[in-house]
């Protein structure tokens, strides 16, 4: 699969100039488009810090379902765990607890385990027959839960075990789930049978939940996420521009009216009052839900909103993916490089090949996951580095120049 290179020079022109173009303008959020790879959709996102994040697939070309980066989204690659699974398999969520560990899921009720960054993935079995699962979310490293169509799952010891957890009715389609806190859970979806939204509560960890009641709940066709800030303060947004808030854990809810009839995909908020809702644009409140304005910027299917931080987040949909450090005020687009480095064998125990086709010599840099350099060096087509004497774990490398840069990554054993 080809992807673009990273021009380094060319990408500070840009950032300089959309600097320039928002001192200008600052009402409107200036915005690039972006794709990190030749895909379809990005459909959920999870960054465990400023450089590292994962996203999923639903949609993907040549078996690509995950992708990480390890530079903030300056380029992404894919972790391809195909050929050892017999069939190709959409990737619905991911979501990382940690740096190491993560999980991902999707049809065909396939659960997926990274222990190593997103190096490597094995199956769990998630006990159910058939199905689709939609929504992964994981409070803990081993506690953690999935909704779907065909349930709830829950694990207490990392995916060795799955246990099917029964839905307040068996016809619910379930799409999210979120956890403030170990017991306190909230899943929202729709009813199968008879089009309905839902929304349902557990205050057990998972063991039982309850349906909530919304105000007119029969006009809503379905949610598609729940983000809660605190046990008791939530919010959750679906089809038709629909969007409610609790402020008592759900007991009662308030309708808000965000400005559009079309479907709001997902909410997430980094604060208290900060929060974000994507779907035919991107709006952000900073009063708790109270107020809410469109970051205007005219790019519609936008599927998935994550942040680590008030500024640093990231947003997702049919084939773009962008990246702001200023909480919205500017976005700019994560772009793809071009897969011209071989690296082999990976994982490895002993000497490491890097093959490039690069026309210019490159600095090689290999870094650990914390940013330490390890190693430093130049490399002309080819070089054999001998990592005998690193310790296990995951490592970062980095082929750069002064016009393009190219980050991969390898696993010492």
């Amino acid at each position: 699969m080809k992807k673009v290179l990273i021009n380094l020079t060319t990408m500070k022109k840009i950032y300089i100039l959309l600097i320039a173009i928002f001192t200008i303008n600052i009402a409107n959020a200036q915005w690039i488009s972006g794709n990190p790879m030749t895909i379809n959709e990005v459909s959920s996102l999870c960054f465990v810090n400023a450089n590292i994040g994962f996203a999923a697939c639903p949609y993907g070309s040549d078996a690509v379902s995950i992708l990480l980066t390890t530079n903030g989204g300056l380029s992404w690659t894919h972790q391809n765990f195909y050929p050892q699974y017999s069939s190709p398999t959409a990737v619905n969520s991911i979501y990382f607890p940690n740096a190491s560990t993560g999980y991902a899921v999707g049809d065909l009720i396939r659960i997926l385990k990274s222990t190593d960054s997103g190096a490597t993935w094995s199956e769990q079995n998630s006990g159910l027959i058939n199905g689709h699962l939609y929504c992964v979310y994981f409070k803990t490293t081993d506690v953690g839960w999935i909704v779907g169509d065909s349930g709830i799952l829950k694990t207490t010891d990392g995916g060795a075990n799955w246990i099917k957890k029964q839905a307040p009715n068996p016809s619910m389609i379930l799409e999210n789930v979120h956890f403030p806190d170990a017991n306190t859970g909230y899943a929202v979806g729709y009813d199968a049978n008879s089009n309905i939204a839902v929304v349902i509560k557990t205050i057990d960890g998972g063991t039982t939940w309850t349906i909530l009641s919304v105000p007119n709940g029969t006009n809503y066709s379905g949610f598609k996420s729940v983000y809660f800030t605190s046990t008791n303060t939530g919010y959750i947004v679906g089809y038709n521009g629909s969007m409610l808030k609790t402020s008592d854990g759900g007991s009662t809810w308030t309708t808000i009216n965000i400005g559009t009839s079309q479907t709001l995909n997902s909410v997430y908020f980094p604060t208290a009052n900060i929060g974000y809702v994507v779907g035919p644009d991107v709006f952000k409140t900073t009063d708790g839900g109270a107020t809410w304005n469109s970051q205007n910027t005219n790019y519609p299917g936008l599927l998935s909103v994550f942040f680590i931080d008030a500024n640093r987040g990231w947003i997702s949909g049919f084939g773009k993916t962008y990246t702001t450090a200023n909480g919205g005020a500017s976005w700019i687009s994560e772009l793809p490089v071009k897969n011209n480095i071989e690296i082999y064998p990976n994982p490895t125990k002993g000497n490491l090949n890097i093959e490039t086709n690069f026309y210019a010599e490159q600095k090689l840099e290999i870094t650990n996951l914390i940013g330490l350099t390890i190693y430093t060096s130049f490399i002309y087509k080819k070089a054999i580095v001998n990592t005998s004497a690193f310790p296990s774990g995951v490592y970062i490398i980095k082929l750069s120049s002064d016009k393009e840069t190219v980050v991969r990554k390898f696993v010492k054993e």
